[in-house]
């Protein structure tokens, strides 16, 4: 009603002097409306304007992972979940599902409480890279010896009985040495 409208405090909206403002506070703010009509004023109102916290929300941990495998992620916050993106997850709208991805991806959480207030978390599930095993081909005279070096492995054995990346050696003939090496996502041996 009236002709003309104040609204106090003016913190948080778009207008102060129509009569239905957008309210946008950043904490629970009472406001105030002053009604006039031809110049005297008819009436005041108040309108409490309650502001929610936002949920906190937990994605949980990064994750490093092989290729092919899985991890559960574990998200706590609210009641209603949506990870994105979804297609590497066998259920995007729940807290707790399992992330395939055949790629390193960052997970977005964004989860609602009883409020309909959201929040927003993220995780990253890294793909460890395949392990590739190489080692330098050498060639040398009758006497004289060469140092092999095994590179792209964690820990190494060669067929020598040796356990270390590099290993010296002097054979009398042609020889072919083996190495094998492993870590988290496999296993790989070449000559």
């Amino acid at each position: 009603a009236g002709t003309s409208h104040v609204w106090i405090p003016s913190k948080g909206l778009n207008d102060t002097i129509i009569p239905d403002p957008i309210a946008k506070p950043d904490t629970t703010t009472t406001y105030k409306v002053i009604i006039s009509s031809t110049g005297c004023e008819a009436d005041t109102a108040n309108v409490t304007v309650s502001v929610n916290p936002l949920p906190i929300v937990i994605a949980g941990t990064d994750a490093k992972i092989c290729l092919g495998d899985s991890v559960q992620l574990s998200g706590s916050g609210g009641l209603v979940y949506n990870w994105s993106p979804g297609a590497s997850l066998n259920d995007s709208v729940i807290a707790n599902p399992i992330a395939s991805p055949a790629n390193t991806t960052t997970y977005q959480l964004t989860v609602k409480d009883s409020n309909g207030c959201a929040g927003i978390d993220s995780v990253k599930v890294t793909i460890l890279p395949e392990l590739v095993l190489n080692v330098n081909p050498a060639t040398i005279c009758i006497g004289d010896s060469v140092v092999l070096i095994a590179s792209g492995g964690a820990r190494y054995q060669w067929n020598t009985g040796d356990t270390t990346n590099l290993i010296t050696v002097s054979p009398d003939t042609t020889t072919t040495y083996y190495v094998y090496s492993f870590d988290s996502c496999g296993s790989n041996t070449v000559s």
